[in-house]
């Protein structure tokens, strides 16, 4: 599967699981230095770019 072949809600589903691995990774996240929101704000970012180019300007 590519990303061209995902339906918006599949997407949302996604990033969904994502937020909701967020509290799972946290560990994970401290021991590499890694901040978890700012990973999330670069995939909210990115969906939503992504999603303005395919479909348009959603109301």
């Amino acid at each position: 599967m590519t990303i061209n072949t995902l339906t918006i809600d599949e997407i949302y589903a996604l990033e969904g699981i994502f937020i909701g691995l967020a509290g799972l990774t946290k560990r994970i996240c401290q021991d590499y230095k890694v901040d978890s929101n700012e990973i999330l704000k670069k995939l909210e970012a990115v969906t939503d770019a992504w999603e303005k180019e395919t479909y348009g300007t959603t109301a």
